[in-house]
Parts: C-alpha cells; structure tokens; sequence
C-alpha cells in the first residue's frame, strides 16, 4: 500500500493548562486528502492471479486530544505524554480495482469495499496515533528534558 498526495486542508491547534503538571492539547485536522495505490495477489487452488487497486480518500478528518504531564510546568519539561482520545471520520469516495474478471468483480462491489476499507482506517488511525505517543513522543520528551536539564541546574 502506497499513499501520496497528502492535502491537509486546516490544522486548529489548541492548550489547556489544567494545573502545574498537566496541558491538554487538542488537535483538529480537516480537509485531509490522501490518493493510495496498492498491487494484489491471490491463489485459490486453482484459480489465481493479481491486479492493482487505487483509493481516493477526500473530505477526511481526525480529533486528537492529548496530555502532557510534568512534575512541575513552572521549573520542569514534559516527562510523559498520552492521547486522552481519538476519532476519525474517513471517507473512501472512490476505489478502483484492475485485474482481469476478479478485479471487474472487486469493481461492481466497491461500494461495500470501500465500507469496510473506512471502518477498518478509523481504527488503525487511531492505534497508530496512540502507538506514535508512547514511543516517538515519549523519546522525544526524553531527549527534550535531558537537553533543557542542562540549563536549569544553574537557576
């Protein structure tokens, strides 16, 4: 699966400090546009073959809520990050598949296809945005406090 020709259409960005060891964020993107390309194979026995597919994906967005916490915003970085919540609202408005009579068939049902391919992305989006803050964002505070610990012991 390929993905190119990402179109964001408008990122709202905003932060709430709810005390000294805790901001919330909350990010809205709207107006994501996202082509896919992707190739496929079967083997049935003895039926079998391949063929290629390509999605377009328009109008979609997603709502990320997350929390920072420190022990104390006043004197210390972000230690820990979470996301709080996720939703998606993906739309798959054109699928089509080329492939000889079993890519004509996948054609006539894209439809329910494209059904299942937008409920099956709300979820992924969601897991990998929470798998992305527990690895790259927790490295990234890591590395961001060691960096600014160095200034602060002198104050």
């Amino acid at each position: 699966l390929r993905c190119t020709n990402f179109v964001i259409g408008d990122i709202k960005v905003t932060h709430t400090k709810n005390n000294n060891q805790k901001l919330t964020f909350q990010i809205d993107i709207s107006g994501l546009d996202i082509n896919c390309f992707m190739d496929y194979r079967y083997d049935y026995g003895f039926i079998g073959g391949k063929g290629s597919a390509t999605a377009e994906l328009t109008e979609n967005a997603a709502s990320v809520a997350l929390a920072f916490t420190s022990t104390n915003f006043n004197n210390a970085p972000p230690s820990a990050a979470n996301v709080l919540s996720c939703s998606t609202d993906i739309n798959v408005n054109d699928m089509d598949f080329k492939g000889g009579f079993i890519g004509w068939l996948l054609d006539q049902f894209d439809a329910l296809i494209s059904n299942v391919v937008e409920d099956e992305l709300k979820d992924i989006a969601c897991e990998e945005l929470r798998s992305l803050s527990t690895t790259m964002i927790q490295d990234f505070l890591k590395f961001a406090g060691d960096l600014v610990s160095q200034f602060l012991g002198g104050l």
